[in-house]
């Protein structure tokens, strides 16, 4: 299950749960440790359950975390990478573990300061499971937009807090259709749901953020007029200016959307020299204003 509380201070605080039923050696591998990403500048990380139920008794204990079984560990896209060197990824590992065995997890990630929050969440799931549950919750001055795709259930409305909660629940839920997609989302039952008010002012918060970060370094342009001298018309020097720049800052593979809201200024990507994908958008985008071209971003997703 994952359960989304939303506040009117802008903290999202997603608490996912899993209960897994081990019975094979790949099954193990599958899950006995977990890998979780998250941004330990904008968020904090709390495990409440990390426990393996075998031989009638939990271990190492009902209400105990092993010291060593969450272990902090930075990821190696980011190793050379200062700015980003914020992004952890958090193995939980299960101690006690033998087939067969039942594996529980709990953990908390709350993220603080963001205009709204989206997320689209496939319900089917790598394997089948018994419950697949997502539970959503806001103020109730937020309205909650929510579409389901592709044979999702309807939610149920209820209510926690004072709060308006929203749970879409698939049970049983079978695995993921092979062969796996990079885009589940497009074919199997999803629910994709947001409190920004509608598409353009998610839109509208994005494109606010991109622009305040996307100021040319002044020097830079300069380069960048030099690289389309000998260029024969626009496009060839558009494709130009794109080739030198890949080449001068390079391509740091972490997930970009922990700072959807929040890119680097263009100037401090050129200063570094990496970037991910957003932020080299930024500071091409920045260039490209400042050497005289009409520059739209996009925010689009692959399908």
């Amino acid at each position: 299950s994952r359960d989304v509380a939303i506040n009117d201070a802008g903290q999202v605080t997603t608490t996912v749960h899993r209960v897994v039923w081990i019975g094979t050696a790949a099954g193990l591998r599958a899950h006995a440790d977990l890998r979780v990403p998250w941004n330990s500048a904008t968020c904090t990380f709390e495990v409440a359950k990390l426990r393996t139920w075998r031989e009638g008794r939990w271990w190492p204990d009902a209400e105990r975390i092993s010291e060593t079984a969450v272990v902090h560990t930075l990821p190696y896209a980011v190793d050379h990478a200062d700015d980003y060197t914020a992004m952890r990824e958090t193995m939980l590992l299960h101690d006690g573990v033998e087939l067969p065995c039942i594996m529980e997890t709990l953990y908390t990630i709350t993220e603080r300061n963001l205009p709204a929050v989206d997320d689209v969440f496939v319900l089917a799931q790598r394997d089948p499971a018994m419950l697949v549950q997502l539970s959503v919750s806001a103020p109730s001055s937020r309205k909650l937009h929510h579409f389901e795709l592709n044979g999702a259930p309807a939610p149920v409305a209820g209510e926690r807090d004072g709060n308006q909660v929203l749970t879409w629940s698939l049970r049983p839920a079978p695995a993921l259709r092979l062969p796996l997609t990079g885009k589940p989302a497009a074919f199997e039952p999803t629910v994709a749901w947001s409190t920004f008010g509608d598409e353009r002012k998610l839109g509208d918060a994005w494109n606010s953020a991109f622009w305040e970060a996307a100021v040319a370094p002044k020097a830079v342009v300069d380069s960048l007029r030099a690289t389309g001298r000998e260029a024969a018309g626009d496009r060839a020097r558009v494709e130009a200016g794109g080739r030198w720049l890949a080449a001068a800052v390079r391509l740091i593979h972490t997930d970009e959307r922990w700072w959807a809201f929040a890119p680097r200024p263009a100037t401090r990507t050129w200063e570094t020299g990496y970037g991910h994908v957003l932020d080299r958008a930024v500071l091409w985008a920045s260039l490209l204003k400042a050497d005289g071209w009409q520059v739209l971003p996009v925010l689009a997703d692959a399908v």
